[in-house]
């Protein structure tokens, strides 16, 4: 299957640690830190864990079949809340297809300074999202 995303990228999108002209990590982990405490919105995906024992959810509220908003609960690893606010910011707005086509190795391109050893949390937090995603297709929408 051939993604469908083609869906905003940071600016200075491969230079994101420490970059002075545009988003860099520190502002997704600051702004995710913020979206993790938040509640949970009317379709709720799955709890989701990886191999290391992180977690992530997601959650999601929808208006026609469009993404109006996005919320998550994920484990404290800064590496995993900067892809989940990513991913979060790239969902909302999009229909259920394109952010369904969203692929790890996006954010992983979004989020260079990222170690190589920390870039599978970008597949644990689009597995989350996923879910969210399936429960909406299965009727799980409010």
């Amino acid at each position: 299957m051939v993604a469908d995303f083609a869906g905003p990228r940071p600016p200075g999108s491969g230079s994101c640690c420490g970059s002075s002209h545009g988003v860099s990590i520190l502002d997704y982990i600051e702004r995710g830190l913020v979206r993790n405490r938040s509640e949970p919105l009317p379709v709720i995906g799955d709890v989701l864990r990886d191999s290391h024992g992180r977690m992530a959810q997601f959650s999601v509220q929808l208006d026609d079949g469009v993404i109006e908003s996005v919320s998550f609960k994920a484990s404290f690893c800064v590496t995993l809340i900067a892809y989940c606010e990513l991913l979060a910011e790239w969902a909302t707005g999009a229909t259920l297809r394109r952010a369904a086509g969203i692929r790890p190795a996006d954010l992983a391109v979004a989020l260079t300074c990222v170690p190589p050893d920390k870039r599978d949390c970008a597949m644990l937090a689009k597995a989350a999202l996923s879910s969210a995603i399936q429960t909406t297709l299965e009727g799980g929408s409010t």
